[in-house]
Parts: C-alpha cells; structure tokens; sequence
C-alpha cells in the first residue's frame, strides 16, 4: 500500500474496509455528546438538534407508557421503536391507537407537512406527553432515533421543541465484502447504528452466490436469504441498501474461471480483472449478473463502479478498444469513449429494470468526447483533471466520497479530529472546496480490506466509531457545531 500521505492508494488494493461498525447496539449505550457545554440548554444528541426551544419542566418516560399511532405508517415507526426500546431495557411498551394521555409517546405522520419537514425531517414535542411528527415515514421513525438517544441519557426528557431537518439527502456508508468475508452479525449491526446516528444509505460490494453462473462462485459470497434478511433490516431501519459489482475492472472475483471474457493485452496475455468491453459477450454477462441481483436487491440504484479500469496499464496496451471506439463514434473518438459508452449501457440496462446509475469519479479525466448519460450520480473519492464543480455544472448529482475519509483495513484511517478542526464539511473534495451545497447529494464514509487479518471486526467496529458520528453530523446538521473538537 501507498503512504496515505503520498497521494491514493489502488482502490483493489484498498478495496473498501471490511469492518464492521458495531459491534454491539448502540441503543444501549449513552447517546455521543454533540454539545458539551454544560449551559446548553439543547438536549443532546448525535447529530446534534438543527434547533431547540426549551419549555417549562420535563416529560417523564415512566412504566405505564404507551406509543400510540393512528394509522398504518406511524403504527409502523412505532413498532420499530418499541423493539428497540426493549432492546434498550426500557421495557415493554404497548402500541395503541389511543386515545394520547400524559406520560405517552405520541408518533404521527402528516403528510401535509411536507412542506417545511420534507421526506425525513421531523417535529419532536416534549411536556407532559412526548410528539413526535413526521411528514413521511422515514422523518418520524428519525424523531424516534433522537427520543432513543434522550432516553439513554435518563429518563427526564426536558421540556421543548424542536424541528429537525437534514440537509443532505444521502447519508451513507460503503462497505467492500468483496475481496474478504465480513459476518452477517457485523453488517446487521452496522445497519442499527447507521439508522440510530440518522444514516440512510449503505452501499454494499459483495457476491452473492449465483445460481446462474456456478463458475462464479469462488472467493466470498452470501446467500441470498442472507441479503434478503439484511435488506429486510435495512427497509425495517430506513437504510437503503445499495449493491455494487464493480466493472469493467476489478471483476476478478467474477471471471477469474472466464477468460473468454476477459480483456487482452496487446501481448496475448489475457487480464483476470478487466472485463472486455469491446465483447458482446461481456455485456451480457454484466446484464445477467444485474437481473441476478434485482431477486434479492430491491434499491432503486445500482453502482457499477467504473473505477480505475486501467490500473497499473493504459488504453495503449489494448488496441481494440481504441477501434472499437473509432468504429462506433468515428476517427475522433478516444479509448476512453468505449469505457463510457460501457458505462451508458450498462446505465440503459439499469433504467430498465428501474434503477438509477451510480458511479466512482476517477475514470471521467476528461479524455473522452462521448459524455456519461445525464442524471448518473458521480459518488468522488479522487481528485483528477475533471473538478467536482464540472461534474456539477454539467448537470450531474455528486456525492462526496472522499479518500479523506476512509478507514482501510490494517491500512490508513480517517483522522476525525484533523477533518473537524480544518472544519470538513460534504462541500470538502479530493482537490476542490465548492462554496455552495448545490449538486452534493451528500457524503459517506467508506471501509475497505487492504489487509483483511490487519484488524478484527471489533477493532474495525472501534475505529469507525468515531468517523461514523462524524460523518453523520456533517451531513444532517451543522459541520461544525462546537468551536473545538474537544468541545
């Protein structure tokens, strides 16, 4: 591995950390501390309150409480929240349609509030009763994350009011499983404690077993009832599960036993890790492995990587990519046109099946004349010729991914304190500082296994800690809402 100080080390070999970010429930421990100065009155939460209005006395979460809901979304975010309040040993606590009375937990969701709480924004009303109101699901089952986070403080919720809304739309975390095995356990818990620090996308490169390609499957994969449980847990939490199989490169743990379809060198040597895109072959194999995993997938996106396709080599080594470039989009045409025109169908063939096109940002150099097809979202982790602002100004969504924040696996780790004293925010690039949050989606913290024996999964768990909380108060909240880091 490259010195993380000396510029970005290879993607396969970084390939994304493993670890698992939590070891336990967090709904059992003391919420993080987001504001630290005794005089404040705002309760405390990670991410911290966009706002508060403190009232008169306290709400008391006391035996005899009950969620009440009235209809079936709210029924639902309650239901949540009483399994993790017994998980949280905070009892038993009954659903019921009411009527609310003091001491009760009222969840509710109004769609006619949209306006000023959007899709995840929430109103949290503490008196004698506790109101939490949301205007979809997902902003209520939030206000339920705060109360968690209250109510593993003491029982005494203070009076008040607040309105809490995010300002990034994609709060996120990425996790490779493709290069080594990370638990079920490990990912499941990583799920409960994105949802419980407000998270809300977790994007996952990993095999599952195929039944359609049984060559394929080598290396480490999980069954599909493994993805379907942990899918299940990520719709029952809000988090989305985004799968990745990263093409045309990296594509080792798929055609390793294929070398029909990988790529060759202008030496006859063929390339375990390069997908031929020149091959119709090739595509339809991609194609089958989407459809495979639309069964277990139901996300509305599908990142197919699309980075770092010439690692360690260049276009020159492959004459026929540059003729089959010249060939589909004439004498101009660059290499670089035919790995885009793989990107955009394989972008065609996800719109198909309803899924929305994501990728990683260094293989767009600017070398190529045939543009990524609009609305394809560039999630950046490497600062190159083409600035995030380009990407942007070209219409394109970019979500902030940056090396700076990731936690390689017996390798570099994201240093929290160093990224809130510099004052990091999602508008920090590899290479560029944007003056406006226009175009970011939001960011993301990304774990990957350089060296899979560098450090167990609670070691993992233990280190991203921190960089989790991190990056979900920089995306819901204020970046920066204490003046030092130690505040």
């Amino acid at each position: 591995m490259m010195d993380p100080s000396s510029k970005i080390t290879p993607r396969w070999r970084r390939h994304r950390l493993i670890g698992t970010v939590a070891a336990f429930l967090l709904l059992a421990a003391p919420a993080p501390l987001a504001r630290a100065a005794p005089q404040d009155p705002m309760p405390r939460t990670l991410p911290s309150l966009t706002n508060w209005n403190p009232g008169h006395g306290t709400y008391s979460y006391a035996p005899g409480a009950r969620l009440v809901a009235h209809d079936a979304a709210s029924r639902r975010v309650a239901a949540t929240l009483a399994d993790d309040l017994h998980a949280a040993g905070k009892g038993t606590v009954p659903v019921t349609g009411g009527p609310s009375r003091a001491g009760d937990i009222v969840v509710d969701v109004e769609p006619s509030r949209s306006g000023s709480l959007g899709a995840e924004g929430y109103e949290l009303r503490a008196a004698q009763r506790l109101e939490i109101t949301g205007a979809a699901e997902a902003g209520a089952f939030y206000g339920t994350r705060t109360l968690l986070q209250l109510l593993a403080q003491g029982d005494q919720v203070p009076a008040g009011r607040t309105v809490d809304v995010p300002r990034y739309k994609e709060r996120g975390v990425g996790v490779c499983a493709c290069y080594v095995h990370i638990s079920t356990d490990w990912m499941e818990n990583l799920v409960r404690d994105m949802a419980y620090h407000k998270l809300n996308q977790l994007l996952v490169e990993l095999k599952v077993k195929s039944d359609r390609h049984p060559e394929a499957n080598t290396w480490g994969y999980y069954t599909k009832s493994e993805i379907r449980r942990l899918v299940a847990l990520g719709e029952k939490y809000h988090v989305t599960i985004v799968p990745e199989i990263n093409s045309p490169g990296h594509m080792d743990p798929w055609i390793e036993n294929r070398p029909d379809l990988q790529l060759t060198d202008s030496d006859g040597k063929p390339q375990p890790s390069r997908l031929d895109i020149t091959a119709p072959a090739a595509f339809d194999y991609y194609k089958s492995l989407i459809d495979e995993y639309g069964e277990v997938f139901p996300a509305k996106w599908w990142h197919m990587g699309a980075d770092e396709y010439m690692l360690g080599s260049d276009f020159a080594k492959y004459p026929q990519i540059d003729a089959y470039a010249k060939k589909k989009y004439g004498e101009n045409a660059t290499p670089q046109d035919a790995f885009i025109d793989f990107v955009n169908r394989v972008d065609e063939y996800a719109a198909s099946k309803g899924k929305r096109l994501r990728i990683w940002n260094d293989g767009l150099t600017g070398a190529n004349t045939v543009p990524v097809t609009a609305g394809t979202t560039i999630e950046h982790w490497l600062g190159v010729k083409v600035k995030p602002s380009e990407l942007i100004a070209q219409g394109y969504p970019v979500m902030n991914a940056a090396y700076a924040l990731y936690l390689v696996r017996g390798g570099f780790h994201t240093d929290t304190q160093k990224l809130y004293d510099e004052q990091w925010d999602p508008r920090s690039f590899e290479g560029e500082k944007l003056a406006s949050r226009d175009g970011i989606t939001g960011a993301k913290i990304s774990l990957w296994p350089d060296n899979g024996r560098g450090e167990t999964e609670n070691e993992v768990a233990g280190a991203a800690r921190l960089p989790l909380s991190h990056i979900a108060q920089a995306t819901w909240g204020d970046p920066h809402p204490d003046a030092t880091y130690a505040g």
